[in-house]
């Protein structure tokens, strides 16, 4: 408590505004939030299914993610053997009923060993939302598959059979107000959804509160 107290006779108190200056002063260790689940080094593939192709910012969503996910896998030295995203448009056009093939299909088709599965929940955006701090919503499932699974019940790895780890992103309108564009938006929420669902397979630090 003495030692609070002279901090907060320099800093001017004890509470999470402090707590932030002295984390930035290099006076409080950082705290460490570990991965949920460790990849493998192995070909992956990053497959992004769902949501309404009648929206036409939806295949472009999909491109965007995966292009910024293997950014961010390469960056934090996740996986930097992600499958192109040109391979899964190939394999879309050429594949006679595609969205039916089973995702280990798709991946071992690609020669993945892994597929990072995403599913788009909800993709939204609002002109006049009755929550402004939600006018645009982008919410997945994340989910891991083993591609050279030979059993159904091997194929699951993350999360357990029967779950999913959901990840969103929400924008103000405010901040709509300032978008140039769908693309500008749909650029924005790819790349802080990707950020999102990179540091569900590595470790990070954060400031204490």
């Amino acid at each position: 408590m003495l030692c609070c107290g002279v901090w907060a006779l320099v800093f001017g108190g004890c509470g999470p505004q402090a707590g932030a200056l002295w984390y930035h002063l290099g006076l409080v260790p950082r705290q460490k939030v570990e991965a949920k689940y460790t990849l493998t080094k192995g070909p992956l593939l990053i497959l992004v299914e769902g949501g309404s192709d009648e929206l036409v910012a939806t295949p472009r969503l999909r491109s965007l993610l995966v292009n910024e996910l293997t950014k961010q896998f390469a960056q934090h030295r996740v996986n930097r053997n992600v499958i192109p995203q040109a391979e899964i448009d190939r394999l879309r056009r050429t594949q006679p009923r595609f969205d039916q093939i089973a995702t280990n299909r798709v991946g071992k088709k690609l020669g993945a060993e892994q597929v990072l599965w995403l599913t788009i929940e909800e993709f939204a955006v609002e002109t006049t939302p009755e929550d402004p701090t939600k006018a645009a919503s982008l919410v997945l499932s994340a989910r891991v598959i083993n591609a050279q699974a030979s059993r159904r019940e091997d194929v699951r790895l993350w999360p357990a059979p029967g779950d999913w780890q959901t990840v969103s992103v929400t924008k103000t309108m405010h901040f709509m107000q300032k978008v140039e564009g769908q693309e500008e938006l749909i650029r924005v929420l790819a790349a802080e959804m990707a950020e999102r669902v990179a540091k569900l397979f590595h470790d990070y630090e954060i400031a204490p509160e």
